[in-house]
């Protein structure tokens, strides 16, 4: 491991500052920072591995993205002509919703008959 080249043109106090990092550096004895540097060295060959399947994986979600968007253009177009098919419709009390469209549709009102008196 080579030692850091001293830029030119150094301001004083960017030399403070360098001077400091190199003090924190050099408190780990060198062995200690050529195990570091070779663990950092096989981490980035490790890291190379996965680009080519990040990008498989970027362009998996942009086919993705567009079969999303042709499912969503066909349910638009289904809830602008929504027929209410059987299996959609759920009773409530006060109305009936079609899940698919969920369009909310009022429930006639019954005619009771109680003791001989027909009411609402």
């Amino acid at each position: 491991m080579s030692k850091n080249r001293v830029p030119e043109n150094e301001t004083q106090d960017e030399k403070d500052k360098r001077k400091e990092c190199e003090a924190l550096n050099t408190f780990s004895s060198k062995k200690e920072r050529m195990a570091w540097a070779r663990l950092h060295e096989k981490m980035t060959k490790i890291l190379t591995t996965l680009e080519p399947i990040e990008e498989e994986m970027r362009e998996l979600q942009v086919k993705r993205v567009e079969i999303l968007d042709m499912i969503q253009d066909l349910r638009t177009t289904m809830i602008a002509s929504c027929v209410h098919p059987m299996h959609m419709l759920v009773h409530n009390d006060d109305h009936i919703l079609c899940k698919f469209c969920e369009s909310k549709f009022s429930v006639p009102n019954k005619k009771v008959t109680v003791n001989g008196i027909k009411g609402i």
